[in-house]
């Protein structure tokens, strides 16, 4: 799966693992808009830029509402040539770095 990372680029932890029933939600405190189908996000407080690719910013819209990390795998597998294993393996680091970014958070 290819994924563009925000532009100002975080380390992800290692160890950082989310579980299948892990539950995100976009941070909708963020100015964001999109520029021909991607996502473009300002951290004021921190001076930070985001750029999202098109799948980047299709997680963004699914995290509009809370939802957990096999129903976000589950949509890209429906949508992409992909399988469920190298989604989520894909998709792990890519969502940690969303969260320390800010752009997503965990949902209690």
């Amino acid at each position: 799966m290819d994924t563009t990372l925000p532009i100002i680029r975080r380390a992800a932890s290692p160890k950082a693992m989310y579980a299948p029933d892990t539950i995100f939600v976009r941070n909708d405190k963020l100015p964001s808009g999109e520029v021909d189908g991607e996502l473009v996000a300002l951290d004021m407080d921190k001076g930070d830029c985001f750029g999202l690719d098109k799948i980047g910013t299709e997680i963004w819209h699914l995290a509009a509402a809370p939802i957990t990390l096999s129903a976000i795998i589950a949509r890209m597998v429906d949508t992409y040539d992909v399988d469920e294993a190298q989604c989520a393996a894909d998709l792990q680091p890519f969502l940690v770095d969303m969260v320390e970014a800010g752009l997503l958070r965990i949902a209690a």
